[in-house]
């Protein structure tokens, strides 16, 4: 019996220094989350600094393109996409449409020399992947 409530008794002191522990482990982890967390707000808040044109006047922000390079090569490539997917649609809305009875007619009407074929042609083909 005695050996019974001195093993009891061991166990019960074993349990209370692992319950000791790990309070301290999650206070410790608790800690870090914490101060983590403030960090990732700290970063966050200063991304939407950087990034925020409310309050500048049209001047401003071209003078911070001007100055900085890498905003300057994002517009240049969303320009030049943008100008792809313009130049793509346009050559798409020229095509010549054959309806069911066989007539062929243009879906757009524009002017002589307004859509360039080579210019389409190759915009079709760096949109769309041709799988064989």
């Amino acid at each position: 019996m005695t050996s019974k409530i001195a093993a009891l008794t061991s166990t019960n002191t074993s349990l209370a220094m692992s319950k000791q522990n790990f309070e301290r482990t999650k206070s410790e982890l608790a800690k870090i989350q914490s101060k983590v967390m403030a960090d990732l707000d700290v970063t966050r808040s200063k991304r939407v600094e950087k990034s925020d044109f409310s309050d500048k006047t049209w001047s401003k922000m071209l003078m911070e393109i001007k100055e900085n390079p890498r905003i300057k090569k994002q517009l240049g490539a969303m320009a030049y996409v943008s100008y792809l997917a313009v130049e793509r649609m346009r050559g798409r809305l020229t095509i010549d449409y054959t309806y069911e009875n066989g007539e062929c007619h243009a879906p757009m009407l524009l002017p002589e020399g307004a859509v360039n074929q080579e210019l389409t042609a190759m915009v079709e083909s760096l949109y769309v992947p041709h799988v064989e």
